[in-house]
């Protein structure tokens, strides 16, 4: 079969390589999987940050958290959890210039194949000074650096603006504990050593797709390789 989606992204990797028959379902069969709990106050948390706006040296933010949390069926002390990463992002930021792109989408193209590359904030290039990405991640325990370090969503992110910028740019995690209301901030640089697999990998996977192989258990030696590689 053709490859059934107009740009690859991150996502799609992973979850082919992690789960292909959930891949399946989702980008061939199109079925509507609903989001979890976690998933949903991680995109509330996501709404709140990426709507953040200085005003009377106070960080606010212009999305209604509090009524989404209040729809989507969540306690109030959800509500105030988000307040404390807000206070977070205030004291991390007083001083500094907030991103100045907010929900940035590349579409790099790589032999031939569309890649899908959303990014949560972006401060653009500055003189010598690179670019600098930004990506929060919540989840019930925070990122740690070894966790950033080997990650290759990050990877994936850093080759994105590489690719469309000519230029390996800084990238800026800040994580949040959806369980014990924790934050902190970690900062990386690939190198162009990191962004030497990508390419195969991304071939492995519309390789796999046109194959029809949907199961862990048909992948090759290299499609296996390549599952462990996409974190």
């Amino acid at each position: 079969m053709t490859l059934p989606v107009k740009a690859i992204s991150y996502s799609q990797l992973y979850s082919y390589f992690h789960h292909p028959d959930e891949w399946y379902d989702r980008y061939v069969r199109k079925v509507k999987i609903p989001p979890t709990q976690p998933m949903m106050l991680g995109t509330i948390c996501h709404e709140a940050f990426e709507q953040l706006e200085w005003k009377d040296e106070k960080l606010v933010t212009k999305f209604d958290y509090r009524g989404k949390l209040i729809q989507e069926g969540f306690m109030p002390d959800k509500a105030r959890m988000i307040d404390e990463y807000i206070s977070y992002l205030e004291n991390y930021y007083r001083g500094k210039e907030l991103p100045v792109e907010r929900e940035v989408s590349y579409y790099p193209v790589v032999n031939g194949l569309k890649l899908s590359v959303k990014l949560d904030g972006r401060w653009p290039a500055k003189g010598v000074r690179p670019a600098t990405i930004l990506d929060y991640k919540t989840g019930g325990t925070l990122w740690t650096e070894e966790k950033m370090h080997e990650s290759f969503q990050v990877t994936w992110y850093s080759f994105g603006e590489y690719l469309i910028n000519k230029r390996i740019p800084v990238f800026i995690v800040h994580t949040f504990s959806t369980k014990n209301g924790k934050a902190d901030t970690f900062q990386i640089k690939r190198t162009k050593e990191h962004f030497k697999h990508i390419t195969y990998i991304v071939k492995l996977y519309v390789k796999g797709v046109e194959q029809d192989i949907f199961s862990p258990g048909r992948f090759t030696p290299d499609m296996i390789k390549a599952s462990q590689m996409v974190n």
